[in-house]
């Protein structure tokens, strides 16, 4: 019997970004600053006419080449990582974020992978940066070139995957399966022969700083030394900063046996007192982990769902 979540689509949206994977938090993150910067760009364009307003707003975000317009906005290293020029752009990135990022995660944990992301999107930031201020072919932009994109970081994770499982084999449209290791080379060979020939080469270089960490961190991870450690204590550590306090356990406890006692069953009291069904989230989250978020059935996801709204 089909059971009805009665969801509105913004609950959706939200129920998706808080129950699904790292990577479908990137792709929506991503997915959404696009949507945001279309419709500044519509402003702009309508209520102003004016396009470099607009790109003054928008390079407030990216990375500047020169590095003393870097020093007055450092935050754009993290920043530029989450917008792009076009949807073509945003598309092909997404893909293969997807597409890769699927395969890494049956392998490792969410707080393994946003590590693989956001790194490799600041070591391809530090390369283009670089490259930028010490080829003198590039000394002419310096003062003008920005970055912007995903691309770093999916190379990051793109190369981390084909470095953690080289043989996996994927099947794209029409064409035969084909191992992952052989995409990610010739993805490799294709920014390193474009940087001569296009006016992307900031981007290129960024793609290959981006590799270049993927590539290390598993084989770093290999030989028991996690990079992703000293991340994760920073991100736990600026979260506890401005997460609120939660009530102790022992109020939790008086609450609900309160609620017992005035004849109300525990099933419907806090969350936190159902032992039962603190047991069934358990299990469902296990089988999110080791499967999936679309492994679970339609009654699973309304009984998380569900359970996410009485927090």
């Amino acid at each position: 019997m089909a059971i009805s979540t009665d969801r509105s689509p913004l609950d959706e949206l939200k129920y998706q970004f808080r129950s699904g994977s790292i990577i479908t938090k990137l792709i929506m993150i991503n997915v959404g600053v696009f949507i945001v910067d279309y419709f500044l760009w519509l402003f702009v364009s309508f209520f102003f006419n004016n396009a470099e307003l607009y790109k003054q707003i928008v390079n407030f975000f990216f990375v500047p080449s020169s590095l003393s317009n870097l020093l007055l906005q450092p935050w754009s290293l993290l920043t530029y990582m989450f917008f792009h020029a076009d949807w073509m752009h945003i598309l092909f990135n997404m893909i293969f974020l997807y597409v890769f990022g699927r395969i890494l995660h049956d392998f490792l944990s969410n707080r393994k992978i946003l590590p693989v992301y956001i790194l490799g999107g600041l070591c391809g930031a530090f390369l283009y940066v670089l490259a930028f201020n010490i080829f003198p072919r590039f000394a002419v932009n310096v003062d003008k070139a920005v970055l912007l994109g995903a691309s770093a970081g999916v190379m990051a994770v793109v190369w981390a995957t084909a470095t953690l499982r080289p043989n996996y084999e994927v099947r794209f449209f029409f064409l035969p399966p084909i191992k992952i290791m052989y995409i990610a080379i010739a993805y490799l060979i294709l920014d390193f022969a474009m940087i001569p020939r296009d006016g992307n080469a900031g981007g290129h270089f960024a793609h290959l700083g981006g590799a270049l960490f993927g590539f290390m961190y598993i084989k770093q991870l290999q030989r028991g030394n996690d990079w992703s450690v000293g991340f994760n204590n920073v991100v736990d550590k600026l979260v506890s900063l401005f997460s609120p306090k939660k009530k102790g356990p022992r109020k939790v406890h008086s609450q609900v046996h309160k609620q017992q006692g005035a004849g109300t069953s525990s099933h419907s009291g806090s969350f936190f007192g159902s032992d039962e069904k603190q047991a069934r989230v358990d299990a469902i989250l296990d089988k999110i982990k080791e499967s999936g978020y679309d492994s679970l059935s339609k009654e699973e996801k309304a009984f998380l769902f569900k359970v996410s709204k009485e927090e």
